[in-house]
């Protein structure tokens, strides 16, 4: 039985630049790795002393999201901005301390509106909502 061998798809040989740095570390022709730089809050991270979180604590099922709309900042009544799932019973959606809404509320697949009267953003800097679907 023939069999034939796609080499398009294996990986090159190693160049002379890499065979020096593995035998010679003093005579490296490639930079050396450096450290990651670990973020810390307020200094460039996505996640600063300025950055408000709301967490809605609903389970809506495998292939369903959560939405929020509301008043105020970033958000409005007419299309909602969707939640990043944090775990099975977690939605969270963060925005700067300037752009709090005012009052908001969830939507599962940014059709269904939740049950209950709009939520209000507290004066804390994670407001954590419990909430449930109808049906």
């Amino acid at each position: 039985m023939n069999t034939t061998i796609d080499t398009s798809t294996l990986s090159p040989a190693p160049t002379e630049a890499l065979v020096r740095r593995k035998s010679s570390k003093k005579n490296s022709l490639l930079p050396t790795p450096k450290k990651p730089n670990l973020e810390k809050p307020g200094l460039g991270s996505a996640i600063s002393d300025r950055t408000r979180i709301i967490v809605a604590k609903v389970n809506v099922g495998w292939g369903n999201s959560v939405y929020i709309r509301g008043e105020g900042g970033c958000l409005n009544w007419d299309l909602g901005m969707p939640m990043m799932c944090s775990g099975n019973d977690r939605w969270v959606w963060c925005c700067h301390a300037e752009e709090v809404p005012r009052q908001f509320k969830f939507l599962r697949n940014d059709q269904d509106w939740a049950l209950g009267d709009n939520q209000i953003m507290s004066g804390a800097d994670i407001t954590i909502c419990d909430t449930t679907f109808p049906g």
